[in-house]
């Protein structure tokens, strides 16, 4: 498996190459998927296994850059990788990032700290910052996907948690930015007995590029939740991904979110906020659809260029008996905050809120494209 792994991040460097290509993008995500799930690590920089952080720096300015980052169930549950690229005048920064996670129940699954066993916890995170000289291009490419399940055997309580966040930077004077994003998290736990069952998702992703050049970026996110058992439940989601394009009218950013959860207990305590947010110089199309038992919302979303525009559908309500609804509304010039890594606290206008129901996802308002959570 080490061997086909490796001459699957050999044919990567031919691929990169094609960065101004759509089916060049396709081709990495698909190869680089595939690599990932040899249950392997490739780390083209420096690999620490302690903390499961990948770290490459590439700032030579004589030449083109790549970066692969390939990491499946690294041991701790933690995955992250941090890419630096500053080229010269006229040379090129690629990168890919994949990241697998996937937990059963067994003595090989991830508990959380701070809780007891029986807990299936996975945090996925990647920086990449690229900086281009004069027609200089950048291209970076992150699969990002989480898989976690239990099943009536186990003892106890049930308890899942994941966290994925990406955050991509591109700069150049005046050559081409691309970027592709994304992210998937399935969370699934199943009891015969009256254990509390917990499941807590946060996905996040922030692309900026700057360039007089063409900037092109992809956001897909994916987040899937289902409870099944007779003790009390718990589901808190939120996809939510924003970007800033300048300067080139013809820029183009596109965004689709997908959230869904399912709960069998009339008393579930279940919440859902679904943010996609665009400052682009060019055109950006928001498409979200989230899904809460029996209720639902879908929307599509054209923003005006050079404008800030976004779009929030929020679900809440309680399991299959419940009255679950899903409101979709725009949003206004400032972004959505993201949840709290808390959930009882909140922080809006430096003061701490308690959460109630969905003030979970509080909306910073009062800020100029700054909204903080504690």
């Amino acid at each position: 498996m080490r061997r086909q792994l490796l001459s699957i991040v050999g044919a990567l460097g031919l691929v990169l190459g094609l960065i101004s290509s759509g089916v060049a993008a396709q081709e990495v995500n698909s190869s680089s998927s595939a690599g990932a799930g040899n249950g392997d690590t490739q780390c083209s920089g420096t690999f620490e296994p302690t903390t499961g952080i990948c770290t490459i720096s590439q700032t030579t300015l004589t030449e083109d850059h790549s970066a692969v980052c390939i990491e499946n169930n690294v041991p701790g549950g933690v995955e992250g990788c941090v890419i630096i690229q500053t080229s010269g005048s006229g040379f090129n920064n690629r990168a890919v990032v994949v990241q697998r996670y996937h937990e059963n129940q067994g003595p090989n699954q991830t508990p959380c700290p701070t809780t007891q066993s029986g807990t299936q916890c996975a945090t996925q995170t990647v920086t990449i910052t690229q900086t281009a000289t004069d027609a200089g291009s950048n291209f970076a490419s992150v699969t990002q996907k989480t898989d976690q399940k239990l099943e009536p055997n186990t003892n106890g309580d049930q308890n899942q948690q994941d966290d994925q966040e990406v955050t991509i930077t591109q700069t150049s004077d005046s050559g081409q930015n691309q970027a592709d994003l994304d992210q998937s998290s399935k969370q699934n736990a199943i009891s015969n007995t009256t254990a509390n069952q917990t499941q807590m998702s946060t996905e996040h992703g922030d692309i900026t590029q700057f360039s007089s050049g063409l900037s092109t970026a992809s956001a897909n996110q994916d987040q899937d939740q289902r409870l099944a058992g007779n003790g009390s439940q718990t589901q808190q989601i939120d996809p939510r991904c924003c970007t800033t394009q300048v300067s080139n009218p013809d820029d183009v950013f596109t965004i689709k979110q997908n959230a869904n959860q399912q709960a069998e207990s009339a008393g579930a305590f279940q919440e859902s906020s679904t943010v996609g947010e665009c400052d682009s110089a060019g055109h950006c199309t928001i498409d979200q659809t989230a899904t809460q038992n029996g209720a639902s919302a879908t929307t599509h979303t054209d923003c005006t260029p050079g404008s800030f525009c976004g779009n929030e559908i929020t679900c809440s309500g309680g399991g299959e008996a419940g009255a679950n609804t899903c409101v979709s509304r725009p949003i206004g010039d400032a972004p959505v905050a993201a949840r709290s890594t808390n959930p009882a606290v909140a922080l809006r206008d430096g003061a701490y809120q308690a959460s109630a129901g969905i003030s979970v996802f509080p909306a910073a308002r009062s800020a100029p494209l700054t909204a903080i959570l504690t």
